[in-house]
């Protein structure tokens, strides 16, 4: 083995959807001379390769670009052909979620008793690809009630990695007549 195979993204983290990231191989021999005119392919465990200049330039490099509609850790490999050998590179690369789209509310049931019944409230926030997105602060409040005490116990919660945020509706001691009185 006298040769060096290095590998790199440009950016290492990048945007789903929004942006790409370029992936260079090269190949250099022990004394540090590029190794020119060799066959390099280049896949990925999320996304797509675009743009591949699939042989060794006069600097020993080749390239890819990699797009991603989906967000998450891309394993990223890149095989060479040297010396009638695959010679098999991996490295990751982070692809980041859009920014939010999309907000989703769902409750587990729609109504509750009086005096401190309460009911899971979770907002789900996905990117323009529908990518969970995290780290989105969502803020709960109670618009309209029948104010016997009724209250959202965390009012502010922050989306986890899957993109949800829970909280809990708690009831006061007051009933009310309608079943949407709580918005």
């Amino acid at each position: 083995s006298g040769y060096l195979f290095n590998l790199s993204a440009d950016p290492a983290v990048f945007t789903a959807v929004i942006e790409s990231t370029f992936v260079t191989a090269q190949l250099i021999d022990k004394d540090l001379n590029p190794i020119i005119g060799i066959p390099v392919s280049f896949s990925s465990t999320l996304g797509e390769f675009t743009k591949v200049d699939p042989v060794t330039d006069s600097v020993g490099v080749a390239m890819g670009v990699l797009h991603s509609a989906g967000s998450g850790e891309a394993v990223v490999t890149v095989t060479a052909k040297l010396d009638a050998q695959d010679v098999v590179q991996t490295f990751s690369v982070n692809i980041a979620a859009a920014p939010p789209c999309a907000l989703k509310i769902n409750a587990n049931r729609r109504t509750l008793l009086v005096d401190g019944d309460a009911v899971d409230v979770i907002a789900t926030v996905t990117d323009i690809s529908g990518n969970p997105v995290p780290d989105v602060l969502i803020s709960y409040t109670i618009l309209s009630g029948p104010h016997g005490g009724e209250n959202i116990n965390p009012p502010i919660v922050s989306t986890n990695s899957s993109g949800l945020a829970t909280t809990s509706i708690y009831s006061g001691n007051i009933a009310s007549n309608e079943p949407d009185d709580v918005q």
